[in-house]
């Protein structure tokens, strides 16, 4: 089992920074390698960011972090589609734990002027990140994954067959 983790960070480039400091870490794992930041204006407006490559194997975890932090941010309006494909998406971004409760906790950590860090943590590195994470005065959003989820990000990540 592993966790899913946000760092709420005052001010919007302090995720960056705190994401490259931890890649250069004695804690560094392959959760960083698909990290995702974002970052909120003073007009509600964020932007996500990823370290995807173009054709990446793992090009996934864009598109995760974009429906997840689409998904804390973005108000539902009712009746609204997103479609298909992005209903899908949603779906496996639900099935890793970002329930109604998950996102709601995010929602108010996220203000104007924040930032802030998605970080998939396996079990055992999930202590060392949350360390650190609180050595930069991060407020912590989390939510436990089963097994099951585990697996199922893992594959989606490129990270098994």
């Amino acid at each position: 089992m592993g966790e899913l983790l946000i760092g709420v960070f005052d001010g919007e480039p302090s995720a960056s920074r705190v994401l490259r400091e931890l890649r250069a870490s004695e804690a560094t794992c392959a959760s960083f390698d698909s990290a995702g930041t974002v970052s909120v204006g003073d007009e509600g407006v964020f932007e996500v960011r990823t370290s995807d490559q173009a054709g990446s194997i793992s090009g996934f975890s864009g598109l995760f972090w974009e429906a997840l932090f689409g998904l804390v941010l973005l108000p539902h309006a009712s009746g609204s589609s997103y479609g298909p494909n992005a209903g899908a998406l949603f779906e496996t971004v639900s099935r890793a734990g970002v329930d109604d409760a998950f996102r709601a906790r995010a929602r108010k950590a996220f203000t104007a002027g924040t930032s802030a860090i998605g970080i998939l943590a396996s079990d055992e590195k999930a202590p060392s990140v949350l360390a650190l994470l609180a050595s930069h005065n991060a407020r912590i959003v989390s939510t436990p994954l089963s097994s099951e989820q585990d697996v199922e990000l893992a594959r989606e990540f490129g990270r098994l067959p």
